[in-house]
């Protein structure tokens, strides 16, 4: 594992690790006239994992539905399974290359345009993008430490499967221009996979 995502591993446990909530106590929240906690509903009626402490560029908040109802790859509640991050055929942008993502939390959302404009939205980031919670259309696939601090909150959350997930970020190690960084619910590990792989997504939103 490189010693950056070591890195990543051990701040963001830290961070999520304050204040974890009870779904019990859980109250409806918009982050402006009410603020948020951990385990509250959210604007798009996910569920709020992470507060920044304060109001940045992307905002302060990101909620994650938590077992979605309706009809999705993998059928109710299945989170959306067999998604591909994906591949692109070969004459599109994202074909076999390297795109300009990053892994901070607040990249997601750009992360996700950067995927759908190279490779379309048949892919993970288009998926989470069609996600219309709370009638909100600003739901995206959550970049590598957005979706670590999701996977910390996974009880909190509920409705997360023991399996693979994707993050927007691609992989910047060996062979970078074919993997994409997946985190693994059952190992507890951040690893790289090739992007033609079918793992699971979870949006995510940021208010």
């Amino acid at each position: 594992m490189p010693a950056w995502l070591k890195v990543v591993m051990t701040v963001v446990f830290a961070a999520a690790s304050i204040g974890l909530a009870s779904p019990a106590v859980a109250k409806t929240c918009d982050g402006k006239k009410v603020p948020c906690k951990i385990g509250d509903t959210g604007p798009g009626g996910g569920i709020v994992f992470y507060d920044a402490g304060s109001r940045q560029t992307w905002g302060r908040y990101l909620e994650a539905p938590g077992k979605v109802k309706g009809k999705q790859r993998g059928g109710p509640g299945a989170s959306w399974a067999n998604a591909e991050w994906s591949w692109c055929l070969e004459g599109q942008p994202g074909y076999a290359a390297v795109l300009p993502t990053g892994s901070d939390i607040g990249m997601g959302r750009e992360n996700t345009r950067i995927i759908i404009e190279a490779c379309g939205d048949d892919t993970a980031a288009g998926i989470a993008a069609a996600y219309r919670g709370g009638g909100k259309d600003d739901w995206f696939l959550p970049s590598t430490k957005e979706l670590w601090a999701l996977y910390w909150q996974r009880n909190v959350v509920g409705g997360l499967g023991t399996a693979g997930y994707w993050t927007s970020s691609q992989a910047v190690g060996l062979y970078r221009e074919v993997s994409a960084i997946g985190i693994s619910f059952v190992w507890h590990e951040i690893n790289d996979y090739r992007k033609e792989w079918d793992l699971r997504v979870r949006p995510v939103r940021a208010f």
